[in-house]
């Protein structure tokens, strides 16, 4: 009867022990997501990468009636990093071109997130020579008279993306619609190139310290910002 009865003591230790350590997680565990903001109505955001539910990072914002889209990085706790090297990405579809200046962000919280443009979707920034960064949790790089990277002149088609206007026939790539999301997105494997091609490339990069209190979502608006010639 006392050995049962430990095996019952121990039994519900480890039940109890189990809850707190799941109800800790589910506290710390809170959903990261920024609204996107242009400043420039010739250009259009395209998905790529999914987020942790299986759905693309960016989507279409369901909270008001806009046509306003929004990244959702998932949901994420604290001693956490993650790098989504196509977040999202920016299409100039105007004929002409479009420099992106800079980016800042609006948020009550620290973000614990860093931003950058580059060319090779599916290839880390510190590995993609062509990378700029941005943005660094609070510290916006760049000016607002920066012509930081130019988007080469479009189309006038929001189904296409063009690696090299010089070559516009050889290197124009489809882009497809994603019903769930809402959005269009693209997998092409063409590098962009600064001035050359009419879209960039997009890393956002994640890294939630321990000490980190989050009790609610992170949440905030991303405002990309752009300037023409």
């Amino acid at each position: 009867m006392k050995l049962n009865f430990r095996y019952l003591t121990l039994g519900i230790l480890i039940v109890i022990s189990s809850m707190v350590v799941a109800t800790q997680f589910a506290l710390s565990d809170t959903l990261h997501e920024y609204r996107l903001i242009p400043n420039d109505h010739g250009v259009m955001f395209i998905g790529s990468d999914n987020s942790s539910d299986g759905i693309r990072i960016l989507r279409k914002d369901h909270t008001n009636a806009s046509d306003e889209l929004k990244i959702v990085l998932g949901n994420v706790s604290s001693s956490y990093q993650w790098s989504y090297t196509a977040a999202f990405g920016i299409l100039n579809e105007d004929n002409e071109p479009v420099h992106i200046s800079h980016i800042n962000v609006s948020s009550e919280r620290p973000t614990y997130m860093k931003i950058w443009v580059h060319g090779d979707r599916d290839t880390n920034v510190s590995e993609d020579p062509t990378s700029i960064l941005l943005y660094d949790n609070g510290t916006v790089f760049q000016s607002r008279n920066s012509t930081t990277w130019m988007l080469a002149p479009g189309d006038n088609n929001a189904n296409t993306t063009c690696s090299n206007i010089s070559l516009r026939k050889e290197t124009t790539d489809n882009v497809s619609y994603d019903s769930l999301a809402q959005v269009r997105y693209s997998y092409t494997n063409r590098n962009a190139t600064n001035s050359s091609s009419d879209f960039v490339w997009v890393q956002v990069e994640l890294f939630i310290p321990p000490s980190a209190v989050l009790n609610d979502g992170l949440t905030g608006s991303i405002y990309i910002h752009f300037i023409r010639d």
